[in-house]
């Protein structure tokens, strides 16, 4: 995966469901050069994906949100945090150079705090 501020290849960690899905794409389409595809054969471009995400957003009812491709990287970091992922494990994710930009994800995890507390 390229990061365009980087400009450099960007892998993330294995998950089950990824590789599974990974693995189905390349017996699906053997000689696909990239995952994310336009109908032409090219790679989609930052601009198609942001269309693309528009388009299904407002199809869920979620246009009213102004739903943008960088939601999906802190929507990410908010699920490893509620699933209880340690921190340094959700800083190399989204390759996060400091720590201080990964906490807020912990503290925003309220789930993380259910039923620790009796009344």
């Amino acid at each position: 995966m390229r990061d365009s501020r980087a400009q450099a290849e960007d892998h993330k960690p294995d998950s089950p469901p990824a590789e599974w899905a990974l693995r189905q794409l390349r017996r699906e389409h053997p000689h696909a050069a990239y995952v994310f595809m336009s109908e032409r054969g090219s790679p989609v471009s930052s601009d198609g994906f942001r269309k693309i995400l528009a388009r299904t957003a407002e199809e869920a009812g979620l246009d009213a949100l102004a739903v943008h491709p960088h939601m999906l990287r802190h929507a990410c970091g908010d699920k490893l945090a509620n699933d209880r992922v340690d921190t340094r494990t959700i800083q190399a994710y989204p390759g996060h150079a400091n720590i201080q930009h990964t906490v807020r994800y912990t503290t925003l995890a309220a789930e993380r705090f259910a039923g620790l507390f009796s009344d």
